[in-house]
């Protein structure tokens, strides 16, 4: 009887340590998984830190150049490449259910990192191809000092605008563009009319003509430069929400603190 108690201790025992030997694997794999996740963003935080990324990307819009928006450019590319790095180094570790919740604020947090890059790319590709449109029609004109410059200039003009129209039609503009993009080409389109009928009216040696559609050549400017474009408070919500802006705001804190809290448990069943 004695042996018989003595073996069925000893198998309880048993039982007893490998269930406590899985629970403190199971509290060591979560621990891991959980740092590494914690590791993960608080990394991400000090490389792209507001400080950081403010001194890359100062763009000043009223006279942002080709260059500064490339550079700048390059820099949102960068951020998203690391961003998907550290989602696939996250997705290759092993998680369990008792870390679910740092795996999807953890995946939330650079999920709306990679969204808020992409939307940026998308208006920093779509401001690059309107600083060319700008340029190119900077270049046109000229010191005119005969009839025959005046139409080589009207012509050079055109050809400027028309290269422009087409441009943008070819350019995807961003999400809350969409309006100012058809305006935009509508603008430059009747812009190209009316020095169209200028030139035939100088070909022709049609002065009062000439002067008819001076008028409309001042309007089609006016029209132009006063289209509406969105304001940056708009074109900051066309790129991460409100609601998501503040998530992505909130999430580091909160990843950390499910981190450090799976690190205190020490036996999980």
């Amino acid at each position: 009887m004695k042996k018989a108690i003595i073996g069925i201790a000893i198998a309880l025992l048993v039982i007893s340590l490998g269930v406590g030997g899985y629970g403190l694997m199971n509290a060591r794999a979560d621990k891991a998984y959980a740092e590494n996740a914690k590791t993960l963003v608080s990394d991400f935080e000090k490389k792209y830190s507001d400080d950081y990324l403010e001194k890359q990307l100062n763009l000043d819009s009223s006279s942002s150049t080709n260059e500064d928006l490339t550079k700048a450019k390059s820099t949102i590319e960068q951020v998203k490449k690391d961003a998907e790095s550290s989602l696939v180094n996250l997705n290759s570790k092993k998680s369990s259910s008792r870390t679910a919740t740092v795996k999807k604020d953890t995946e939330d947090y650079f999920n709306l990192t990679i969204k808020a890059c992409n939307n940026s790319i998308a208006y920093l590709d779509y401001s690059i191809a309107l600083v060319d449109v700008g340029e190119s029609m900077k270049a046109t004109g000229g010191e005119v000092n005969s009839l025959t410059d005046a139409i080589a200039s009207f012509e050079n003009a055109q050809k400027s605008i028309e290269d422009s129209i087409k441009e943008l039609e070819k350019t995807t503009p961003p999400a809350g563009m969409e309006d100012f993009h058809k305006d935009l080409i509508a603008a430059l389109k009747d812009l190209n009319q009316v020095l169209g009928k200028m030139n035939t009216a100088l070909k022709a040696g049609d002065i009062a003509a000439l002067e008819t559609y001076s008028n409309e050549l001042m309007t089609s400017i006016t029209k132009l430069t006063t289209l509406d474009t969105p304001d940056s408070d708009e074109i900051s919500n066309n790129i991460l929400s409100a609601d998501e802006t503040k998530t992505l705001d909130e999430l580091p804190a909160k990843i950390i603190s499910e981190a450090d809290s799976i690190a205190k448990k020490k036996i999980v069943l």
